[in-house]
């Protein structure tokens, strides 16, 4: 190897090397900048724990009027607003809604305003938090049923033999996405106390809101009884079957055998159960013939059956059961819940009030219906078990 040959050997090795070193340099620095966003995303999360936003223990649980505080009183658009330099103000709240509304508290009375907020319940668990759901486009949601039970020839067959052919049809399914909306007319002196507002809004709209949008994903009549509502799960579930003849037969065996009719269709999937709380008492209270609870213990936890949890809501009309497997289901959400204030309808603006809409829209689909089960009529149902 002569001395050209050499250096280039050496130029080739000397920039083999700094290419690796350098690198190794632009690791260091997108590491440091990890660190660096790590680090400040954990001061954001410790600063938010200090503020008392969040419960450490368990499940996390977002202070309503916070949320909505942050995400529209302390915006600059609502701010604008309040001061007179624009005539609307629209603001979509982001944050899950379950956690904007598990916070609100009720009856709370303000000093230094003299401003009462009415007390409103809400529901610790929303039909929407149990389903799957997904951003909706357009002016519909669609979704495509698969169809090969009409000729299903599948069958062994030998090396290199013929294989047997069978039918499959599919079928679309449009379901328009339905509007869910309120509106208050109130003074614009509210404008001046903010916090009220905000529990105002909370408490009371945004939460009717949720209401009824659990309604409606129960027990919306569809499109084919009426047009504007959702397409409700009741009116897709398939009625439990009567197929026991026990005179000591209980609620436990219909849920049971709601379950059991699912899982003999090879659903795999754990269901869960709605009931209204007061046939959750029936189910807890529940005594053999010396008196004895028949559960080992009614104050410990969620009910359980079969591995199926059983959620207590006032979603669910009394004497009504919802057995499903959330995974046979859709909730698409085409505007998610959007508050708008405007001083501009009607006379707001000569008698100094502002009009305050909430609305969303959204549908509830149900690809494979065949995952739900309902029980209407839960006492007379069980009586038919005892015959």
């Amino acid at each position: 190897m002569n001395e050209i040959e050499l250096a280039q050997k050496l130029e080739a090795l000397n920039k083999y090397f700094g290419d690796k070193v350098s690198q190794i340099e632009e690791k260091e620095d997108e590491w440091h900048a990890d660190k660096q966003k790590f680090k400040q995303e954990l001061s954001e999360v410790k600063a938010r724990l200090n503020e008392g936003n969040f419960n450490i223990v368990g499940k996390s649980k977002v202070d309503g009027n916070k949320v909505l505080k942050a995400q529209i009183f302390d915006t600059e658009r609502f701010q604008s607003f309040q001061a007179g330099n624009t005539g609307k103000a629209g603001f979509e709240v982001k944050a899950a809604v379950d956690h904007l509304v598990s916070g609100v508290s009720g009856g709370t009375f303000d000093m230094r305003t003299g401003i009462i907020a009415p007390e409103s319940g809400s529901r610790s668990t929303h039909i929407r938090s149990l389903l799957p759901s997904q951003s909706g486009t357009g002016d519909s949601a669609s979704y495509f049923t698969m169809d090969i039970a009409t000729e299903d020839n599948t069958a062994v067959v030998a090396e290199g033999g013929l294989k047997p052919k069978s039918s499959m049809a599919a079928t679309q399914v449009v379901v328009p996405y339905r509007k869910i909306a309120t509106h208050a007319v109130m003074s614009d002196e509210y404008l001046m106390d903010t916090p009220a507002l905000a529990d105002f809004i909370s408490s009371q709209m945004v939460v009717n809101l949720l209401k009824l949008e659990d309604r409606q994903i129960l027990y919306g009549g569809g499109v084919a009884a009426t047009p504007d509502e959702m397409d409700g799960l009741f009116s897709k579930a398939t009625a439990v079957t009567d197929t026991v003849a026990n005179v000591d037969a209980t609620i436990w065996d219909a849920l049971a055998l709601g379950i059991t009719e699912l899982k003999s269709a090879d659903y795999e999937e754990m269901p869960i159960i709605l009931m209204h709380p007061t046939d959750i008492f029936k189910l807890a209270t529940l005594r053999d013939d010396q008196a004895r609870f028949l559960t080992e213990s009614i104050f410990d936890g969620m009910p359980q059956i079969l591995g199926s949890r059983i959620y207590s809501t006032t979603a669910v009309d009394a004497d009504d059961v919802l057995i499903f497997d959330p995974s046979g289901t859709r909730f698409f959400v085409r505007d998610g819940i959007r508050v708008e204030f405007s001083n501009s309808d009607g006379d707001n603006f000569v008698e100094n009030k502002v009009t305050i809409r909430v609305e969303e829209r959204a549908a509830i689909v149900t690809p494979e219906a065949g995952k739900l089960r309902k029980i209407e009529g839960l006492a007379a149902f069980v009586t038919s078990l005892q015959a």
